[in-house]
């Protein structure tokens, strides 16, 4: 009893006989099997020292290998490399001689892997499956790679790596030997090691510490799956974990870059553990800006996961994932380590329904369609700004979620049983799916609009332009109105620089919508807040979205252009407005689309948002392009439009007339309050004017150097000024000011 308490040497067979030889989770990576040169070079010396002692029946001795032995099952703390790369040898050998036998199947199988899931299942498929040695020409691991039960995403594995290429090397090693070698395996003792029992040599786990100390680390996502994987009760989730739900993140890599990289696919395979744990938390658990800006999955996973209903949940959405095509980029969007409040709601919708049906198949594919058309038409048509928001959101459809397999008959009869989401797309919602449940062709008419970037799910007013005579719904004015906007609301009008379809609109009425203190021509930004403070003020203003009907219904769907060239050359505007229709450059000059707006006789051009920046007054703005722009003046030799950046008013500028150590300036405004302009005399370097400008202004009818008039006397005055001028340059023009009694 003794001397078999303190036999030592073993041979790997021996070992694997009298016990089960578990790697464990703590060590790391198998490495004998890199690719790198220096590794290369020596696995070769090994394996050669190997082959020798195997043919020749020499002894090698591979030094001590450490461990624990806990119920027949060792524990290698270390020596796991030269443990696997004899598991492989033992193999391989087996196999090319045809010696796989059920018992050396079975005997082979109690070396595993604990380190990932998908090495130990490498390991046990290896064994298992059946692999024709004469069907290997160069190299063995393609033979493996391409096999039906060899899964994509064990390439992300560094020891199923590092295996296949030591199968490899062993391969070219052992290929040339004729002689039965398998059975010298098995009955001598030439390769042995001494196994010390960390317990029955009194070695502790420090010593193991300390010869692992050259070992790398688990990384965060590593650490993270070692302990969510002992929430899983079965063994087939176990492997899954490792195996057919790496696939999906594997996958995703390999179609995003044509290089995959390992760190990629953990980091996307943590964000998403991360981003769904916390909606599952939020369902119950309320949070705060604080908790989400210090969110941390370690913190607060065992909350989530001690709950067994939501490792059941977790499962089944990683189980609908292996079926689901991501079109709208809902599962891309939740792998990023940064995802906005609708993100993260459009995944947790879609998480309800793999809860609910799991995988995705053509029985269900409908029903998803449904639930996720109804679902992401409130998520993306309802601010979600803060984590209170977010909160309600979640609930809300946590709620709806239990009316997925009939959701529009749910939706259809009261808009008052959804929660939190937009009032506005509830009753959207309702009005559609009430129209569907009458007439199915409804459906698809509705998907073709709503899936339009801009719309993005909210159409209601072309709903409103769709009453027939006896005020029902109509589905040919409505197809017809939703062409026309697709094309309107589409890259070719949205924004160019012709602007002819707000131009057009101005025609029918003053469509913009106030902004501040401004007044907007209406950007076609995305972003929700930015549609509901522009087009949709007009699509939901009782007035202005007659002015949309109107040019709708005047528009050819078959050359939009054509016609709104067409509605702008027949214009009958007289106002401010028909400076805007004649002239696109008066929009672009408006950077942000916005104008300041008193009054029809008071409107500015902004280059920004506000008077302290650059802005014209359109009216005189309008009038310099017409009569002052590109005209030579001999008097005054410049000519432009000052735009002001502040409360002075912006005016036309005739400059550059020096006289007596003045510097003369004609400044031309609009006069809002009556629709006439003043010109003004100024002397930029504020002297005393010299008696003989005095007497020209008075002539001139001037007051207080300014006079008002109508525009039709513009150009007739201002060349009385510039004559006058020239006669003070040539002397004719008296100083002596008569007054008559």
């Amino acid at each position: 009893m003794k001397n078999e308490q303190m036999k030592t040497k073993y041979t790997f067979w021996e070992l694997l006989s009298n016990y089960k030889i578990e790697i464990p989770k703590i060590q790391r990576d198998y490495a004998q099997g890199r690719k790198e040169p220096e590794i290369i070079n020596i696995v070769n010396v090994f394996l050669e020292d190997i082959k020798k002692s195997i043919i020749n029946s020499e002894e090698l001795n591979l030094d001590f290998v450490y461990g624990k032995v806990e119920d027949s099952i060792l524990i290698p703390l270390d020596g796991q490399q030269r443990l696997t790369t004899l598991f492989l040898i033992h193999w391989y050998i087996a196999l090319k001689e045809d010696k796989l036998t059920n018992d050396v199947k079975s005997t082979l199988s109690k070396f595993t892997y604990e380190t990932r899931v998908s090495s130990e299942d490498f390991c046990k498929n290896l064994i298992s499956e059946n692999i024709d040695y004469n069907s290997i020409n160069d190299d063995l691991s393609e033979i493996i790679s391409d096999s039906k039960w060899y899964f994509m995403s064990w390439k992300l594995d560094p020891t199923v790596s590092s295996m296949l290429n030591m199968l490899d090397l062993i391969h070219n090693k052992f290929k040339g030997v004729e002689e039965q070698l398998f059975e010298k395996l098995e009955d001598e003792i030439n390769i042995s090691f001494q196994f010390l029992p960390l317990e029955k040599f009194k070695l502790t786990d420090e010593l193991y510490i300390k010869m692992n100390a050259r070992g790398k680390p688990l990384t965060e996502f590593e650490n993270f799956k070692a302990n969510f994987s002992q929430y899983l009760t079965t063994l087939e989730d176990k492997s899954k974990l490792d195996n057919e739900w790496l696939d999906i993140f594997w996958n995703f890599e390999k179609n995003r870059n044509s290089e995959i990289l390992t760190d990629n696919v953990d980091e996307q395979f943590f964000n998403f553990f991360k981003n769904i744990t916390l909606n599952f938390y939020a369902e119950e658990n309320n949070i705060d800006r604080y908790f989400l800006d210090n969110y941390n999955l370690f913190d607060n996973y065992n909350n989530v996961y001690d709950k067994q209903k939501n490792i059941s949940r977790i499962v089944d959405v990683f189980d609908g994932l292996t079926t689901y095509n991501d079109a709208e980029d809902i599962f891309e969007n939740i792998l990023s380590s940064s995802v906005n409040y609708w993100e993260r709601l459009r995944f947790y919708s879609l998480s309800h329904f793999f809860i609910q049906f799991g995988k995705v198949n053509d029985e269900n594919k409908v029903l998803l369609n449904k639930w996720m058309r109804i679902t992401e038409n409130l998520i993306n048509n309802t601010l979600i700004q803060s984590p209170s928001n977010y909160m309600d959101a979640i609930r809300s459809i946590n709620s709806l979620s239990a009316n997925i397999s009939s959701i529009y008959d749910y939706v259809s009869t009261s808009s008052e049983k959804i929660k939190y989401f937009s009032r506005t797309q509830i009753d959207e919602e309702k009005l559609k799916a009430t129209l569907i449940i009458s007439d199915t062709n409804w459906e698809c008419i509705f998907i073709k609009i709503e899936q339009h970037s801009y719309f993005n799910g909210q159409v209601g007013f072309l709903l409103d332009y769709s009453k027939n005579n006896e005020g029902k719904f109509d589905k040919e004015l409505f197809e017809g109105y939703s062409l026309k906007s697709s094309k309107l609301f589409g890259n070719e009008f949205s924004e160019n620089d012709d602007f002819l379809f707000q131009r057009a609109l101005l025609t029918k009425g003053n469509y913009l919508v106030a902004t501040g203190q401004n007044k907007t021509f209406c950007l076609f930004d995305k972003a929700l807040r930015t549609k509901n403070d522009n087009w949709r003020k007009v699509f939901n203003d009782e007035q202005k979205t007659i002015y949309l009907k109107e040019l709708l219904d005047e528009i050819d769907s078959s050359n939009i252009k054509l016609s709104l060239e067409k509605i702008i050359k027949n214009h009958k505007i007289n106002d401010w407005r028909k400076l805007i229709i004649l002239n696109p450059s008066n929009i672009t000059y408006c950077q942000y689309r916005e104008i300041r707006q008193y009054s029809n006789n008071k409107v500015y051009l902004l280059s920004k948002r506000q008077m302290n920046g650059r802005h014209k007054e359109i009216y005189s703005w309008d009038l310099f392009l017409r009569k002052f722009k590109n005209t030579d003046n001999k008097t005054f030799n410049s000519t432009w439009y000052w735009q002001s950046t502040s409360w002075d008013e912006p005016c036309i500028v005739l400059s550059d007339f020096n006289y007596k150590g003045s510097k003369f300036a004609i400044q031309i405004t609009f006069n809002n309050s009556n629709d006439n302009y003043n010109i003004f005399l100024s002397d930029w370097n504020y002297k005393e004017y010299p008696d003989t400008i005095k007497v020209l202004l008075l002539k001139l009818g001037f007051v207080n150097n300014n006079i008002v008039l109508k525009e039709c006397e513009l150009e007739e005055k201002v060349k009385e000024i510039c004559n006058g001028i020239e006669e003070i340059k040539k002397g004719q023009l008296s100083a002596t000011i008569h007054v008559t009694n």
